[in-house]
């Protein structure tokens, strides 16, 4: 209510009353307060009470509410704020009548829902009594502004004491039976349409004569009146119309349904499968085979999508039947047509509302109209308008004579150069036509937005504009975001570019852009035949000379430059990619060899990447990118000044802590510069300005549970949603075996022993009975590591063991772990060692079973990072790219398919050469494996990596974690039940696979399309023979010669650089931020390997001083952290897979449904996770003090969150 009467002026708009639920005796007393007006902000008017509770008043479960106004007050809700458990909701929506009209209070129960039988105590009785008065009696006149629910008939729809002629028969009993309307309890009384038989009927000579000479007379006269139609029309008009607030089904949740995390997560389920409707409506309606509801001149059936604009649309069910809208329009009575009423003539009219969207543009933003055609028979004037963005850099505010220059340019409106060429070759030549140049000047610079138009004349022979060149007048590059050419009969050309024009002066060559529309090569139109084979020549270059920033070439080469000989010899690294150390290719840079080794590169300040691949500089776009830069330049030297001894580990498990509680004094922050301001999560001020302090966040697994890290069942429970899920297989064999060579390595036999699971399972089942019932499952990273040991160990501060982990599946589904093999190859003179680790109660076995365990996390650690992050996801994407940008035109849609998955990546790729990966990078001086990190790499890529095990379901069933069964929702079923990352997995995988179907059916509608496609064919193969040209020839490469193939290949890659690379980054600092539960290396080998009586005392005396050695440093710890950190966060304006659509999508009305049942699946999904989550029998994804399994989630806020999956591997 806007209107507030003076009782206001004294503060005592409501008096509220506490009530409580107790658990015995009669209710408690309520507690009172008048609420008085604080705010006033447009429609809110906020009241404010302040309450002084009792300790033993109890919950509250509802409250009274009097109004002391004179005049009913409309009360949205009520917040209780200030209890321990936190705030208390009431959700009111509804009107409050005044005291003196009415003297009882009014009364609401809180959001909290409850079945008859669970109604607390004090509640019990408020709850009939409320139904009661809401029930009402039956009689008298009901009066406005009254509460009560009764029924009656249908008695009320004439008037005949006014007027005879309305009488009308009762409608409900037995001689017409109806449904019952509310009852008004008013007094009693005291007691569209065919106008003209069918001429046929009662033949009559003069209606005969009328229907033979003029039926169309007959017709009309059939029809209703002009009162009749035009009455029924208006009316029909505001009925169809949605209002600007209007509630649709499943868009916004109730409040009340918040209060129960089920309920929350069964709603956004609910919301997501509404949107997905909305996309297999509009698919249907693109579909010809359905003819009744979609063809020349029929509207498509939309009635039953879920969600509307406002106005007259034909679709968007409400949530329910609201009032007519408040603006009624005037009915005109029968005077206002002349006559009887009866004639009928023709009636011209519009909508009595106009819509919404129908409105006069009088300027423009991105995406909008800017002007209206004007087309003669001679030509048409178009308009095109440029975005241009501005970047971080604000070249328009650098100082000198360049910027000069470019003022002037842009003051004589000649920033831009525009052409547009035609799609079509002149008939008469056979050649392409001329195209239409004008230049572009400067309008507007709103925001980050710069806008440039011009302005063209072009010919009505010039055909369909298929692309157009830019020319950048400037002495500085510019990003061209867009460019629209509006005008035309048919509609806005759009042209989205996205990309760098370099200034004319730099390179005379014009940057060429495809308009939006996406051909197949053999649908190319005649007119940009040429034009597509010289722009993928252009970008193809060739493989002479060092490339150049600001060059758009794409080419391949070895990973020969992650060290410096020259300047270091330590770090010379051998070059991977070849026959002895097989690798995928990268970008060339083509930078001149090392003296000291011919077959290394010498590493630059830059790393070459493609112009249009690196981030963009845009808004907040390279927030993670120059966070990661500024831990590399400013933060790991700042540490290394403050941690001066790089093998110093931390003293005690408490000192670990205090990284989060208290930090580390680094050096003034005015040595370092400025760079403390890129790192909001990691620092914080303290009083003394002359110091910094590095202070890590707590990570969530911390924050939920300080000892997390130290129990066996979140150890195991994170081999199924922790941070490297997908490196856990089933045991199919007894006994465990090695396959490499005895004579170099030692027994093959393992030490873990039937006897040993037979006794950890304590008579369960025997070890022969668990493997057929495939109880058991393992870490093997033995033959792996092993030939890795004696080479590792002659690095300082790290060692190696060669590990098996066994684990028993539970009758809850749930892993426990049973042994732990650690094993040694025979090296300096001395035979094999291996030994079994077993969980205990014993106190020297349980610190020998912890040091195993910090063994094995090390091995995993570095696995996950070394492998199922970096070789899986960026390494192995590279090549992809690449061939992409080299075979497959901007104007093919496979490319605009797979261009968002790919933005970014190749910068990534080269910070990590520059600094994660390279010689004594973050890796080498971090993880286990040292300098030998990358050599580790390429033999698992060599030993394990196939494309077609890249593709989630065939990556399950190869490691035994599933087995084909076409019963099951995705096909598969899960040896694992409960596996949260390939429950979640499996989802996104058909989600993420229907819609590359939708997408790869629509263009090549005839497989032999496939086939044919010399872009697409040439892409793959380039993929499989140069990309990954050390697997060349290995069978298990796909073929693409069906629609099918191609869908399978496509979500396979679009899988691995979305959901896979989600996995295994975004939850690295939740789940390594606190590294004790994740050591990245193990520093110090078991004390029982080789028996050393002063290691022996100080293990008897001291265990915890050698898990903390074991540790990593410190200095390898803090900067693991706070690069984690990084990696784990979301930017602001991340890309999430699904949510916002490609420009390009939109052009085709078949894509731009199936896009939007994929966003509507993907936002389902998200509730699918919430859902699980709360399932208590899901004891792998919940549970006390577990961070509930999100990282699939598809969408999220920015920062360190657990969930969200970009669209690509952007950092």
């Amino acid at each position: 209510m806007k209107k507030v009467d003076s009782l206001s002026r004294f503060q005592h708009a409501f008096m509220f009353f506490l009530a409580i639920s107790p658990e015995t005796g009669l209710e408690k007393a309520s507690i009172r307060k008048y609420a008085h007006k604080i705010d006033h902000e447009g429609e809110d008017i906020k009241y404010e009470a302040d309450f002084v509770v009792p300790p033993d008043f109890g919950e509250v479960g509802a409250i009274f509410v009097e109004n002391e106004h004179h005049k009913e007050m409309y009360l949205h809700d009520v917040v209780l704020d200030g209890f321990p458990t936190g705030p208390v909701h009431v959700t009111c929506d509804s009107w409050i009548h005044s005291k003196f009209d009415n003297k009882k209070k009014r009364l609401f129960f809180t959001n909290k829902s409850y079945l008859p039988s669970e109604t607390p105590n004090g509640l019990k009785k408020l709850r009939g009594e409320e139904l009661q008065t809401i029930r009402g009696s039956d009689n008298g006149e009901r009066k406005k502004g009254e509460r009560i629910y009764d029924y009656d008939v249908y008695n009320d729809l004439g008037n005949p004491d006014s007027d005879p002629e309305t009488a009308r028969p009762v409608l409900g009993g037995k001689q017409h039976p109806y449904p019952r309307r509310c009852r008004t309890g008013r007094p009693r009384t005291q007691p569209t349409t065919a106008r003209m038989n069918m001429p046929t009927e009662d033949p009559n000579d003069e209606m005969l004569k009328l229907f033979w000479e003029k039926p169309e007379v007959i017709l009309l006269t059939t029809f209703p009146s002009q009162i009749q139609a035009t009455t029924v029309m208006a009316i029909l008009d505001v009925l169809s119309n949605h209002s600007p607030d209007e509630e649709y089904l499943g868009q916004e949740i109730e409040p009340a349904w918040i209060e129960e995390p089920v309920i929350n997560a069964a709603f956004i389920k609910f919301n997501g499968r509404l949107k997905e409707v909305e996309g297999i409506i509009d698919e249907r309606n693109t579909d010809i085979k359905l003819k009744n509801r979609n063809g020349a001149g029929t509207v498509p059936y939309e009635l039953l999508k879920p969600f509307s604009d406002p106005g007259v649309t034909g679709k968007g069910p409400q949530l329910h039947q609201s009032a007519l809208p408040t603006k009624i329009p005037l009915l005109l009575p029968k005077p206002f047509l002349h006559g009887s009423g009866h004639a009928a003539f023709p009636v011209h009219s519009s909508s009595l509302f106009p819509e919404p969207n129908k409105q006069v543009r009088v300027g423009y933003k991105h995406g909008s109209i800017k002007s209206i055609a004007s087309v003669t028979q001679q030509s048409t004037d178009v308009k095109a308008v440029l975005t241009v963005k501005q970047t971080v850099v604000d070249f328009w505010s650098d100082i000198g004579i360049e910027r000069g220059l470019d003022d002037f340019t842009d003051l004589f409106g000649k920033t831009l150069l525009l052409e547009l060429v035609s799609a079509e070759l002149d008939p008469k030549t056979g050649l392409e036509k001329a195209s239409i140049r004008k230049y572009a000047h400067k309008i507007d610079h709103e925001g980050d937005d710069i806008k440039y138009e011009a302005d063209f004349v072009v010919p009505p022979d010039f055909g369909e504009v298929g692309a157009i060149f830019v020319e950048n007048e400037h002495h500085k590059e510019m990003y061209l975001h867009d460019v629209v050419l509006d005008g035309f009969p048919t509609g806005p050309v759009h042209v989205t570019c996205d990309s760098w024009i370099h200034s004319k002066f730099d390179n005379k060559k014009k940057r060429l852009f495809f308009t939006n529309k996406s051909y197949l090569p053999s649908e190319t139109p005649n007119g940009l035949k040429k034009l597509r084979g010289e722009e993928l020549q252009t970008i193809r270059g060739n493989d002479n000379g060092e490339r150049k920033k600001g060059e758009r070439i794409y080419d391949y080469d070895l990973y020969n430059d992650l060290g410096n000989p020259d300047s270091d010899p330590e770090t010379a690294r051998p070059v991977l990619g070849g026959k002895q150390h097989p690798y995928p290719r990268r970008c060339r840079t083509g930078r001149p060899r090392t003296e000291s080794d011919p077959l290394t590169e010498t590493r630059s300040g830059s790393f070459y990447v493609p112009r249009d691949e690196e981030f963009s500089e845009i808004k907040l776009g390279t927030f993670s990118a120059k966070t990661l830069k500024s831990v590399f330049h400013a933060l790991v030297p700042s540490l290394s000044s403050a941690i001066v001894d790089t093998d110093l580990g931390f003293p005690f498990l408490s000192s670990i802590d205090a990284l989060f509680n208290e930090g580390i004094n680094l050096p003034p922050i005015k040595q370092q510069g400025s760079w403390k301001n890129v790192l909001p999560n990691l620092f914080r001020a303290i009083v003394d300005e002359t110091k910094d302090v590095l202070k890590f966040e707590t990570p969530e697994t911390m924050e939920r549970d300080r000892f997390f890290w130290f129990r066996d069942e979140e150890f195991a429970r994170q081999t199924l949603a922790g941070l490297n899920p997908c490196t856990i297989k089933l045991v199919t064999e007894w006994p465990l075996r090695s396959t490499l060579d005895p004579e170099i390595y030692g027994p093959q036999e393992s030490a873990i022993t039937a006897e040993m699971v037979e006794q950890e399972i304590k008579g369960f089942m025997t070890c022969e009975q668990a493997v057929k019932a495939q109880k058991l499952f393992m870490l093997d990273y033995h033959d792996l590591f092993l030939p890795f040991v004696s080479k590792i160990r002659e690095l300082k501060g790290t060692t190696l063991y060669g590990s098996r982990t066994l684990f028993f599946l539970t009758h809850e589904g749930t892993l426990r772990p049973l042994a732990i093999e650690l094993t040694r190859p025979p090296m300096d003179g001395k035979p094999q060692w291996k030994q079994v680790f077993r969980p205990a109660w014993h106190s020297t076995d349980v610190w020998l079973w912890r040091l195993a365990k910090a063994h094995v996390l090390a091995h995993e650690s570095g696995y996950h990072q070394l492998i199922s992050h970096w070789l899986r996801t960026h390494c192995c994407t590279e090549p992809y790219i690449i061939a992409a940008n080299r075979q497959l035109s901007e104007m093919h849609p496979i490319y605009r398919l797979l261009h968002p998955h790919f933005r970014y990546t190749m910068e990534i790729n080269a910070l990590a050469r520059q600094y994660l990966i390279s010689a004594k990078g973050v890796i080498e001086t971090s993880f286990f494996p040292g300098k030998y990190s990358m050599e580790l790499s390429s033999a698992v890529y060599d030993q394990e990596w196939r494309f077609d095990y890249e593709a989630l379901p065939k990556d399950l069933i190869k490691r035994g974690m599933a087995v084909e069964d076409p019963s099951a929702p995705n096909g598969l079923k899960l040896t694992v039940e409960d596996y949260p990352y390939a429950n979640d997995g499996l989802v996104l995988w058909d989600i993420i696979k229907e819609w590359v179907s939708d997408y790869v059916n629509h263009y090549y509608s005839d497989p032999s399309l496939i086939v044919s496609d010399n872009e697409l064919q040439a892409w793959w193969t380039e993929v499989r023979t140069v990309g990954h040209a050390d697997k060349k020839d290995e069978p298990w490469w796909p073929v693409l010669k069906t629609p099918q193939d191609l869908v399978e290949t496509l979500t396979t890659i679009i899988w691995i650089v979305s959901g896979h690379h989600a996995a295994v980054n975004f939850g690295q600092y939740t789940y390594a931020g606190y590294f004790p539960n994740r050591p990245t290396t193990a520093r110090m080998n078991m004390p029982t390997e080789d028996k050393n009586d002063e290691t022996l005392k100080l293990f008897w005396e001291k265990p915890e001083v050698i898990l903390l050695t074991t540790f990593p440093s410190q200095i390898q710890a803090t900067t693991v952290m706070a690069i984690l950190d990084v990696l784990s966060n979301h930017s602001p304006d991340e890309e999430y897979l699904g949510q916002e659509i490609e420009p390009a999508w939109t052009e085709e009305p078949v894509i731009n449904a199936a896009f939007v049942k994929f966003n509507g699946r993907l936002k389902e999904f998200e509730g699918i996770i919430d859902e699980r989550n709360t399932d208590i029998k899901l004891k792998n994804r919940n549970g006390a003090g577990t961070v509930p399994y999100e990282l699939l989630k598809p969408f999220s806020d920015p920062g360190v969150t657990g969930k969200g999956v970009p669209y690509s591997i952007s950092i």
